[in-house]
């Protein structure tokens, strides 16, 4: 099961762990993670280490979501002002992005529904790769908000997030 993010503070945290373990021991694993956000910009990728990638994401909490997952008026900009950025590869960028691409692509500051896998393959910086993108339109927002306050919603992303220790490699 993937794990929902709604906050990237908290899919920062899990980079840094695996980032920290992985300085100790060489694992070959994934996580997938199913990430909620608004796409803030869009930066070509031109770092040699890792071919493959053709630009980065840039995204962001989604404007609303943050006050509702934190309780703490004081981390409120913090946490507003939050980016991480993401791996897309040529062919995802092509079959997302083209201009002759039959659904409308993603622009800024749209909100998306983005599937995302952190790979170690013995990199010295772990990097999150976006496998799908998907554009929400404001009405499934609207829901997903309304659930994620919700003491059900609540309950779901404890659940979610609680599947496993996120910072240990699967095997």
């Amino acid at each position: 099961m993937s794990q929902l993010v709604v906050d990237i503070c908290k899919l920062n945290q899990v980079l840094l762990n695996l980032n920290e373990r992985s300085k100790e021991i060489f694992t070959n694993s994934s996580r997938r993670f199913r990430v909620v956000a608004q796409l803030l910009d869009i930066q070509p990728y031109d770092d040699e280490e890792n071919e493959g990638f053709l630009c980065k994401l840039i995204v962001g909490n989604l404007p609303d979501f943050h006050a509702q997952i934190l309780d703490d008026v004081a981390h409120f900009t913090q946490v507003k002002n939050v980016r991480l950025e993401l791996y897309v590869s040529e062919s995802l960028y092509r079959s997302t992005f083209d201009i002759n691409c039959s659904n409308r692509t993603p622009e800024l500051y749209d909100a998306v529904d983005l599937t995302v896998a952190i790979w170690n393959n013995g990199f010295i910086n772990i990097k999150c790769e976006v496998i799908d993108i998907e554009i929400l339109n404001l009405e499934e927002v609207n829901q997903l908000r309304e659930f994620i306050a919700s003491p059900m919603g609540q309950e779901f992303l404890q659940l979610s997030n609680s599947t496993g220790d996120y910072s240990q490699p699967n095997t």
